[in-house]
């Protein structure tokens, strides 16, 4: 018996990734089985098994064939369907094999292990899957304007030595595999001015978020307030089930964009003199 499989591309109600090439849960695989008897008698009762396809996510139908002559086949009995699930896309594939079985006219029974592709062959069918993994990150700041200490300075809009910029970061499995061991880099805030702290995250499943395992802070400089601003960018990374890693460079407000993170700093710029002035009384 050969069995072969067709992954129905069709989407999983989101017309985005309607054939797409990349498996998402709940699409389907078409199975089709082709019978024959490679005999010299003619077969009878002849049934089907597939786990796979007898089990939760599987349906298997037709049969049994009630005659198949010495040489026969038949392709159109037996026909199957799985629906797709998260194991099966971080796997890659789905590996299964249906058993075949007749009755010969002496009241035995005859069976055979699928092939994918020839009747003398017991190779299991295998159907890939397309794999998309990938993951985003969007970096967001917040001014802390609580002052330097000088109660007048608070809330005043304008940044002093000594105040802090937040962070926060939505992490997003932007792809179609679970990512495992999601880590999170940040050259300032692991400088000595800031603080980078959380994670990893465990585990993250497809188009899943996280946005409250990171967060930093950062201290502001004298070189920042003179610049106006604080520019700097994150970078996430996460394991595949392959064993691969996936990363991203942060953006400000998208998954889809790379843009550093722009922290503006109120600047006061201003400058006083003072004259002081002293009267001479002249000299007689």
């Amino acid at each position: 018996m050969i069995k072969t499989s067709v992954f129905d591309d069709a989407g999983s109600g989101d017309t985005d990734d309607d054939g797409n090439g990349t498996a998402q849960v709940g699409e389907t695989i078409t199975y089709s089985f082709r019978v024959t008897n490679t005999g010299s008698t003619t077969l009878t009762n002849i049934t089907l098994e597939d786990v796979l396809l007898e089990g939760a996510n599987g349906t298997l139908s037709g049969g049994p064939i009630a005659s198949l002559s010495p040489g026969a086949f038949d392709d159109t009995t037996f026909t199957g369907s799985y629906t797709i699930t998260q194991d099966d896309i971080d796997r890659g594939f789905v590996r299964n094999q249906a058993v075949v079985s007749g009755e010969t006219p002496d009241g035995n029974t005859v069976s055979d292990d699928s092939d994918d592709d020839s009747n003398v062959g017991d190779d299991p069918t295998d159907t890939d899957l397309g794999q998309d993994s990938s993951i985003a990150v969007i970096k967001t700041s917040v001014f802390d304007d609580a002052g330097s200490g000088d109660t007048d300075d608070a809330g005043n809009g304008t940044a002093q030595v000594g105040e802090t910029i937040t962070y926060s970061f939505r992490v997003t499995n932007t792809g179609s595999t679970t990512l495992t061991n999601i880590t999170l880099e940040d050259v300032l805030l692991e400088g000595a001015n800031g603080t980078l702290s959380g994670g990893p995250i465990a585990s993250l499943s497809p188009g899943a978020f996280d946005d409250t395992t990171f967060t930093g802070s950062y201290t502001i400089t004298q070189d920042d307030i003179d610049r106006g601003f604080v520019r700097n960018q994150a970078v996430v990374s996460g394991e595949t089930p392959d064993g691969n890693t996936v990363s991203d460079d942060s953006d400000d407000d998208s998954n889809v964009g790379d843009d550093p993170t722009d922290t503006d700093l109120g600047q006061d710029s201003s400058i006083a003199v003072i004259k002081t002035s002293v009267w001479m009384t002249p000299q007689r």
